[in-house]
């Protein structure tokens, strides 16, 4: 049985570890959120543009209120607008802002985790692994086959 100490790991393999890892693990939640961001921006967009037509009755006669004036919500219903315009290339950007905001932090908790792994094993020696020969697989023997029948 052989022992070896782990004195110190690669913090280059341990970034490429994190970008990849942090990418998997934040690529299907990203596109979610893209798209369903783009579905409650789409959804407050017709809630609050129904409220354009608001309106009370009064002695039979319908006197129309806007509230979005009233409330001075203009500059809110314009920005949605804008947002809910751009479709699925604002789903596109927020799934990416997402993504790539989880793969640094993700990539840099691996770094932080390397980088301390370091200075604890120059302390303490690293992690000793006991390594033992396997032993190679058996070969299996095969009767060879019988030669085909001659026929003549």
């Amino acid at each position: 049985m052989s022992r070896y100490a782990v004195r110190r790991v690669s913090l280059g393999s341990t970034l490429k570890f994190g970008l990849v890892l942090g990418t998997l693990l934040s690529l299907l939640p990203g596109c979610w959120c893209g798209l369903v961001s783009l579905w409650l921006i789409g959804g407050l967009r017709g809630f609050l543009e129904g409220w354009q037509q608001g309106g009370i009755v009064i002695l039979g006669q319908r006197i129309p209120i806007d509230f979005i004036d009233l409330m001075r919500l203009g500059g809110v219903l314009n920005a949605l607008r804008t947002l809910d315009d751009l479709g699925l290339l604002l789903a596109l950007a927020i799934a990416l802002a997402i993504i790539l905001a989880a793969v640094l932090i993700i990539a840099g908790v691996l770094l932080l985790g390397g980088v301390g792994y370091n200075l604890l094993a120059a302390t303490t020696g690293g992690l000793v692994v006991e390594l033992e020969r396997a032993e190679p697989p058996r070969a299996v023997s095969v009767p060879p086959r019988p030669a085909p029948p001659t026929t003549g």
